[in-house]
């Protein structure tokens, strides 16, 4: 088929984008939607690569096969490689143990179905994550595996129909996919039978363009472009209509293909050379990117700054033209002497996937492995340390859950004078109280819901379910005369300003002041609806850790004496400095507990401290931590 210098260019606009998204500029909250691109210009290539070789009757499986082999395992195989010493020299054992089994996913094409089943693609956890980009490799050669077959079929015995049961099944394939985004999200994200419509998209191009020829359409050419720019700007992960994140990009480069002759603007502007340069090298600059931002993530213990990503952007791409380079190009043009042929290169294939799988199952084993840990005394006290309450998952509501008000659990005792309000970060405290109440007789009634903040009232974004389960719980407890004290307990810095754990030690600043004014004045009425009829001690939010603490564990995060080190306190009082500020008006009988006098001295704030550890991840106090904020609470609740 004839060279197309603009689809070169395509390529520069959906790797860019890519790449930018995952350096966390914010730029292009759409840019992980240049997966989609490349999935359209592969079904649009291969489609007019396999009907050219058919319509010459020169088609074969071995041929197509070597050929997709050429193409992309020799780059793939040695960013694997190179990956490996940095895993096992920089990763701690979860990390290491999960790099283990995408290592074994890759070479088998799985990696999507593994990330189906472990990774949240748009956490913070997954940015740290070397290979999560492998899965988009993963959902072609699946397609590929049967969609060369059924296109032979379909010539042989249904040819007058071909493109009209490929168009078919284009629409079946987004029909599917409109049902996933509702119902299976991450199916829809990550698997071959919801993303399959759009590599059909590419296809459907090319049996389009084979019957018609080459459309030249200025209007239809810069809609396209249009639309695949707007996706990038637009667009994001938590666009409500879901189904534009596949209608704009898919559209927008189905209409360059089929309508930007080399005549139009649009072709003009995709055929400039930085863009087809870069386009030329998007596949290794794709392959490339993920591992070098998460290893510089897994290193730094932190989100790196904005300089420090613009390096690793160009690092990126420097590295990704010497894979072209000295990799790409060599084995795809045959240059290499060791595999001329097909057997060879089937054999080094068969070879290089038993190794990675090997290498894989390695890692898996001796993640945990003490002499690969070579942990101190301390150190494994710490890790054996994070415990949570044991009833930890029976007596709180995930985000997703409804149950009533009355669903709650009821600590030790008979005698309940005391409830637990709040979200997740009241979980252990209830337990812990409830322990330090026992004695006393004093039982411990606890409501939990996770990421359900103080919405006493919905204007601080909170859900309608979450809002009325709260009123629902006030209600009980106001109605409630044996309940004499209510502890509140929240990690309102979340509600506030958002979650640090993607740009620490910056800090976040996802909400603005009238959202923030918004979350303190339905706290506040919430208190005050309270404090008509009950003692109320609020425990203000716990200091955040800069990643969880079993990461500072095994990265040996401790100082002289063996703490464990956390944020700087000056970093934590930026962090609070909102919430301190707006602790007025509250009535008499309202008490505030300050956790920072706890975990914090005047530099630095603790996780830990003689071996035990506050927490169980990076802002959730462990059982261990939550008895330190009990016994402070505990003279505020026996009056």
């Amino acid at each position: 088929m004839l060279h197309r210098t603009e689809i070169d260019g395509l390529r520069a606009f959906a790797v860019l984008p890519v790449i930018v998204f995952h350096a966390e500029f914010p730029l292009l909250p759409g840019g992980f939607l240049g997966v989609d691109i490349f999935f359209v210009i592969s079904g649009y290539l291969i489609t007019a690569i396999l009907m050219e070789d058919i319509d010459k009757g020169r088609f074969s499986l071995a041929k197509f096969y070597e050929r997709r082999a050429r193409r992309i395992l020799p780059a793939l195989a040695v960013m694997l490689a190179v990956t490996v010493p940095f895993a096992y020299a920089w990763m701690i054992p979860p990390q290491l143990e999960e790099y283990g089994h995408s290592l074994i996913a890759v070479p088998l094409f799985l990696s999507n179905v593994l990330f189906f089943f472990k990774t949240d693609y748009f956490t913070p956890a997954a940015e740290e994550q070397p290979l999560l980009h492998t899965w988009s490799l993963a959902v072609e050669e699946q397609f590929y595996i049967f969609f060369p077959i059924l296109l032979l079929l379909l010539w042989r015995h249904a040819r007058p129909q071909l493109t009209k049961t490929v168009i078919v099944l284009l629409f079946a394939g987004f029909f599917i996919s409109e049902i996933g985004w509702r119902t299976l999200p991450e199916a829809d994200f990550y698997l071959l039978p919801f993303r399959g419509w759009e590599l059909l998209a590419g296809s459907a191009c090319a049996l389009v363009q084979r019957k018609y020829g080459q459309g030249r359409h200025e209007w239809l050419a810069a809609l396209g472009l249009a639309l695949v720019v707007a996706s990038f700007v637009l667009l994001g992960p938590h666009t409500p209509m879901q189904s534009l994140l596949g209608i704009l990009p898919v559209t927008g480069t189905a209409l360059i293909i089929l309508f930007a002759s080399e005549k139009t603007w649009a072709a003009r502007i995709l055929s400039l050379k930085p863009f087809v340069a870069i386009g030329l090298i998007s596949y290794s600059a794709y392959l490339w990117h993920q591992p070098i931002f998460a290893f510089a993530r897994i290193r730094m213990l932190g989100a790196p700054d904005g300089s420090t990503m613009v390096m690793l952007t160009l690092l990126t791409l420097f590295v990704a033209w010497l894979s072209w380079q000295f990799i790409e190009q060599p084995f795809r043009r045959k240059r290499m002497p060791l595999f001329a042929n097909r057997a060879d290169v089937f054999t080094a294939t068969a070879a290089a996937s038993i190794f990675v799988v090997a290498v894989g199952v390695v890692a898996t084993h001796v993640a945990y492995n003490p002499r690969w840990m070579n942990l101190t005394p301390m150190q494994q006290a710490y890790l054996a340390s994070t415990e949570r309450s044991p009833m930890h998952e029976a007596c709180y509501l995930t985000r997703h859950e409804d149950a009533a008000a009355t669903e709650s659990c009821t600590f030790f005792e008979d005698d309940v004078r005391v409830a637990v309000l709040g979200d997740s970060h009241s979980t252990e405290l209830a337990f812990a109280l409830a322990e330090e109440l026992r004695p006393f007789g004093t039982g411990v009634r606890q409501f939990s819901r996770s990421a359900c903040g103080p919405p006493f009232s919905n204007e601080g974004g909170m859900s309608m379910s979450c809002v009325n389960w709260v009123k629902d719980v006030v209600d009980l407890i106001i109605a409630d005369e044996e309940i004499t004290h209510v502890v509140l307990g929240y990690r309102l810095n979340l509600y506030l300003s958002g979650s640090h754990e993607e740009v620490w030690p910056a800090l976040p600043s996802e909400h603005d002041e009238a959202h923030r004014n918004s979350i303190i004045r339905s706290l506040h009425e919430l208190i005050l609806t309270l404090s008509h009829t009950k003692e109320v001690v609020m425990l203000a939010q716990v200091p955040e850790l800069p990643a969880p603490i079993e990461e500072l564990v095994y990265r040996d995060y401790l100082d002289r004496n063996g703490e464990i080190l956390g944020v700087t306190r000056a970093w934590w009082d930026d962090r609070t400095r909102f919430d301190r500020t707006h602790r007025t008006d509250l009535p008499d009988n309202f008490t505030l507990i300050d956790p920072t006098e706890i975990f914090c001295s005047s530099d630095r704030c603790f996780a830990g401290r003689n071996g035990v550890s506050y927490y169980f991840d990076d802002d959730h106090l462990s059982i261990h931590g939550a008895r330190q904020v009990a016994r402070a609470i505990l003279p505020h609740v026996m009056n």
